[in-house]
C-alpha cells in the first residue's frame, strides 16, 4: 500500500537558491508537507544522517546478521549543480551506501548538462529531468517513485529566467510582470503589455493603495517573489500598474493551511503594523511581488520622514 503523502518524507538538494525553494514550493503545494531542502552536499548529508536507523537489533533475532542501513527518506531530488557540478559524484557515493530500492532519487539538471542524466543513470538514479520542467512532469516522476496516484493541484513552474531582450538593462533580481488584457481569463499572451509604456517603474515613494481591480498577471517564467527560509514572512512590494509605475509596500506572511498569503501594512520601521491591507491567492502574490530592498526603499524612508 502507498504511503500516504502527509507521510512522505522528500529532501531537495540543489544548489541553485531559486530552483531550491520553487521546487520545495511544488512539492508543497501537490500535497507533501515533509519536504526538507540542502543547498551543500553537507547539508544534504546531515539531513540524510538523520533520517537513518539501523536494523541491528532485529538482525541479531534473526541469527546475526550484518547490521544495515535504512534511511527513512522517500525521496531525493538531486540537482547535478549541487557543490559547483558534483551531483552526480554525490549520487556515486550515496549508492554506496543505499541501493535504489532503498533510497530512491530524482537526478535533475538543465538542458545545458544533459550528458550529465546519462552519468547519473550510470551511477543509480532512479529517475531522470531536464529542467525546465512543468508540473505534470515533476509529479510524473514523484508519483512513480513514491507510489502515490493522486492527481495533481497546482499549474505550473518554470525555473530559468526568460531570455534578456536586445537592449535590456540586466537586474539582480526578477522584476514582476504585470500584463494587459481584454480577459482576466486568459494568461500568458505572447507580448505583455505593461502599463507604464514601457518605462522603469518611479521610485519617488507613493504607495498605492486602494485599488480594487482584479490583477491579471502571467505564470511564464520564474516566481519573482523570493523565499526567506523557504518562506513567506517578511516586507514585500507589489508593483503597481499605473502611469509612470508604482509600488506598494506590505508585511506578507502565508496563511496557515490556506494557498492563500496575508498583507498587512507596515510600521515606519519595517514591521507588521497589525492592520490587515488585504489577502491574495499563492499564485498571484509569488509571480506580482517582490522582497523589499529595506536600505533603498523610498516608502520606508517617506514613512521615516528622511
Amino acid at each position: 500500500m502507498a504511503k500516504p503523502k502527509e507521510e512522505t518524507k522528500i529532501l531537495i538538494a540543489d544548489s541553485d537558491e531559486k530552483s531550491l525553494h520553487v521546487i520545495s514550493i511544488l512539492l508543497h503545494r501537490l500535497g507533501y508537507p515533509n519536504v526538507f531542502e540542502a543547498a551543500k552536499r553537507a547539508d544534504a548529508e546531515m539531513i540524510i544522517n538523520s533520517n537513518v536507523s539501523s536494523n541491528a537489533g532485529m538482525s541479531g533475532l534473526l541469527g546475526g546478521a550484518a547490521p544495515k542501513e535504512v534511511c527513512n527518506l522517500d525521496l531525493l531530488v538531486l540537482d547535478a549543480g549541487l557543490d559547483g557540478g558534483a551531483g552526480a559524484r554525490f549520487l556515486f557515493d550515496l549508492r554506496r551506501r543505499f541501493a535504489p530500492d532503498q533510497l530512491a532519487v530524482l537526478f535533475t539538471t538543465t538542458k545545458e548538462n544533459a550528458e550529465a542524466l546519462a552519468l547519473a543513470s550510470k551511477h543509480g538514479a532512479n529517475e531522470t529531468l531536464l529542467k525546465p520542467f512543468s508540473k505534470e512532469a515533476l509529479n510524473a516522476k514523484v508519483e512513480t517513485l513514491v507510489g502515490s496516484s493522486r492527481p495533481p493541484v497546482i499549474k505550473s513552474f518554470a525555473f530559468p529566467a526568460p531570455a534578456a531582450k536586445p537592449g535590456a538593462k540586466a537586474a539582480d533580481k526578477p522584476a514582476p510582470r504585470p500584463v494587459s488584457l481584454e480577459s482576466a481569463a486568459v494568461k500568458a499572451p505572447s507580448k505583455p503589455a505593461p502599463g507604464n509604456g514601457g518605462k522603469a517603474p518611479s521610485t519617488g515613494g507613493v504607495s498605492f493603495h486602494g485599488r480594487a481591480t482584479q490583477k491579471v498577471y502571467s505564470t511564464e517564467g520564474e516566481p519573482t517573489a523570493q523565499l526567506i527560509d523557504g518562506q513567506i514572512n517578511g516586507h514585500y512590494h507589489e508593483q503597481v500598474n499605473v502611469i509612470g509605475g508604482g509600488q506598494n509596500c506590505y508585511w506578507a506572511t502565508q496563511v496557515e493551511g490556506q494557498e492563500k498569503v496575508r498583507l498587512q501594512y507596515v510600521s515606519a520601521k519595517g514591521q507588521p503594523s497589525g492592520i490587515d491591507a488585504k489577502t491574495v491567492p499563492l499564485e498571484e502574490f509569488m509571480y506580482t511581488f517582490v522582497l523589499c530592498d529595506e536600505g533603498n526603499c523610498p516608502i520606508m524612508k517617506r514613512l521615516a520622514g528622511f
